[in-house]
């Protein structure tokens, strides 16, 4: 019972290292992507300050805007990054509660089995 169990629960877990795997890889791309942007952001303000005393209001404009939309292309992939590992400790939650429910229900039939081999044993 307890080796058919095992094989069980071995089976329904195999695919959780590749997702893992591949999970950790995207977000490990997303947080790059974020400070590839990130850095783009400091040269170009920096390239603005240098600039922005002889720079017309709407060359200025179109540094900010810039920044501007960065900043906003580097929180969407933060929060990528968040949804995913947020999706990540859901799987392996889901897989240790499943599993902590088995154990339990193994054990209640290991204690039930000793149970009727005890009562046979003095009967």
């Amino acid at each position: 019972m307890a080796s058919a169990f095992l094989a069980s629960y071995l089976e329904s877990i195999e695919s959780v290292p590749g997702e893992l795997q591949r999970n950790f890889n995207m977000m490990h791309d997303l947080d790059k992507r974020v400070q590839d942007l990130l850095r783009e952001v400091e040269t170009i303000y920096n390239q603005y300050v240098e600039k922005s005393g002889e720079l017309k209001n709407s060359e200025k404009a179109k540094y900010l805007s810039d920044i501007r939309q960065k900043f906003d292309k580097s929180n969407t992939f933060s929060d990528d990054k968040v949804q995913l590992a947020m999706q990540t400790y859901e799987m392996v939650d889901k897989h240790i509660r499943r599993l902590d429910t088995d154990l339990q229900r193994l054990e209640a039939k290991q204690r039930n089995q000793d149970k009727k081999s005890d009562s046979r044993m003095f009967c």
